[in-house]
């Protein structure tokens, strides 16, 4: 009785009653509210979040068999704003975790979906933004997150801090050893920490919490001619919101399951891979994807894709229209892992002397990586290029100014089941750089003031068996300590072909174009190629952040 007190058993009965009742539908949903709000009711009584939450997410599930669908979403959104409290564990109780769960995927899911059926696009748009937003907090939960500016660092220690304390003050609640009121002051005090976080560095607090997406600032910063596409993936449908800077969002829908959509792109990968025809498939998928946005895709040079579930994984640029052509042959295409990370101001100026920092080849095996990294250098007055037993983490840590341009040619170490540890093999000791060592500050790199970081091995794009972890690839790293675009893979690639088309990409970027326009210029040129023409040579790299 004193770890599990009356009032607590009370709430998990009233709860799983409620659920039950609910997946019984028909006359058992009247019970299942009642027993649903006697549950919330206990655990808003007792202050525990995580349980409140996976009640709240219940009772709108069972509101909205009922068709009550306003009622439904206050429900949706109270337990969204409590799984959103912390950066990390949310919950507690003996009852449910909600935390990176597939519980806490579907709660969003059936908000976002439910405010698209009351037709609120700009609401629904938002919380798709928020969920990813959340899924990056997920998908980097226990590193030590470490700030290069002191400042930043005391505020991300306190917000840290705040939030074991008031997981521990949670816990104690349960138990009878702590009062609501210290609850709410832990909470409010923890809310004063992330308030000053997100004010003194918003990229920082978007580790450790959830902010708001202002819709006004999205449409701002998108360029005349530049289109936002977001891809939002149900049981049975797809939505694709359109943003522009002029509208927006506009939302169109059409009616294919996820489950043959994650099929088809599956499907896709693997014939890129094995260099099979893609035809009939890439024109289905172009024509689910693209089709009910085709008019006001054929009006804009540049596309900007924020991917959704399994099309983080797919290349939209080796998607072929029903003229045969590709989709980068038409358009400029860099993607974003949220809207709301829309490069702001004016396109930045590549510098007259850009200075490169080039490393290759740091276990003597990829002989064209050595070319690659020696081929760029010759393009760049101001360039520094190690190769094999140079191409050292000492060496890239000690590099001083900032380079311009920073470029890794080696290989990829891809790891599905935690991508916090996906890291590039370097020569010497340490052997590897990983995800976790760049966002926990373990290697000295100084980002602020580069303009791109191109990870030219294989699969520095990829996050993890589920698509939600994404945001622990190795790009992401490299954009969250501050790279403003990064060219990364989405599978291994071929030594020989990627030299051709890097040495490429850099020779346009050396000529001043914008960063976007050469990669698509490299990849349409290797495309008009002999030899690498299949999308399995030049397909694999994505330009994620700034394209301009």
């Amino acid at each position: 009785a004193q770890t599990l007190p009356d009032p607590v058993r009370q709430g998990n009965l009233f709860c799983s009653l409620g659920l039950a009742e609910s997946e019984l539908g028909g006359s058992a949903l009247n019970d299942a509210e009642k027993h649903l709000r006697q549950a919330v009711s206990t655990y808003r009584d007792l202050s525990m979040r995580g349980a409140l939450a996976y009640s709240l997410s219940g009772l709108g599930q069972t509101l909205e068999r009922l068709q009550r669908d306003k009622e439904a979403l206050e429900a949706y959104r109270e337990a969204v704003a409590l799984v959103e409290l912390l950066a990390t564990e949310v919950s507690s109780g003996d009852l449910q975790m909600f935390n990176g769960s597939r519980a806490n995927a579907e709660l969003y899911d059936r908000l976002i979906r439910l405010l698209l059926k009351g037709g609120q696009p700009d609401e629904s748009f938002r919380y798709l933004e928020r969920y990813k937003a959340k899924s990056l907090m997920d998908a980097l939960s226990g590193l030590q997150i470490e700030a290069g500016d002191p400042k930043v660092q005391s505020l991300l220690l306190s917000v840290q801090k705040l939030a074991i304390q008031l997981r521990k003050a949670e816990k104690d609640r349960t138990r009878g050893l702590a009062t609501s009121d210290s609850l709410r002051s832990l909470e409010s005090r923890y809310r004063e920490a992330v308030a000053r976080l997100q004010k003194t560095d918003p990229s920082y607090a978007g580790l450790v919490s959830v902010g708001p997406t202002d819709l006004a600032r999205v449409r701002q910063r998108l360029p005349q001619g530049t289109l936002l596409l977001e891809y939002f993936l149900t049981a049975d449908q797809l939505h694709v919101f359109l943003v522009s800077a002029d509208h927006g969002p506009q939302v169109f829908s059409a009616p294919i399951s996820r489950r043959k959509l994650v099929l088809a792109v599956s499907e896709l990968r693997g014939r890129i891979k094995d260099r099979q025809d893609l035809e009939g498939l890439s024109q289905e998928l172009y024509m689910a994807l693209i089709g009910p946005v085709q008019s006001q895709v054929n009006a804009a040079r540049t596309l900007v894709i924020v991917p959704g579930g399994e099309l983080y994984h797919l290349p939209f640029q080796a998607l072929l229209d029903p003229n045969g052509q590709f989709l980068i042959e038409k358009k400029t295409i860099a993607y974003l892992s949220q809207a709301d990370l829309l490069p702001s101001g004016s396109a930045a100026r590549a510098p007259d002397e850009a200075r490169l920092l080039a490393l290759g080849n740091p276990d003597s095996s990829l002989p064209a990586a050595t070319r690659e990294v020696r081929e760029i250098g010759r393009l760049f007055t101001g360039a520094e290029v190690f190769v094999e037993k140079s191409a050292t983490l000492a060496q890239l840590a000690r590099s001083r100014p900032v380079p311009t341009y920073l470029h890794l040619a080696t290989h990829g170490v891809f790891n599905g089941l935690d991508p916090k540890e996906s890291s590039l093999l370097m020569a010497g000791m340490p052997a590897h750089l990983r995800v976790r060592d760049l966002l926990e500050g373990r290697v000295s790199l100084r980002l602020q003031g580069n303009r791109l970081v191109t990870l030219s091995a294989c699969q520095t794009h990829m996050g993890g068996n589920n698509p939600s972890a994404l945001y622990g690839s190795l790009s992401r790293a490299f954009s969250k300590i501050g790279a403003p675009s990064v060219v990364a893979s989405l599978w291994s690639v071929e030594d020989e072909s990627t030299r051709q088309l890097m040495t490429d990409f850099y020779s346009q970027l050396a000529q001043g174009k914008p960063r976007g326009e050469s990669l698509a210029s490299a990849q349409r040129k290797l495309l008009a190629s002999k030899e690498f023409s299949h999308p399995y040579y030049w397909a694999p790299f994505v330009l994620l952040g700034d394209w301009r």
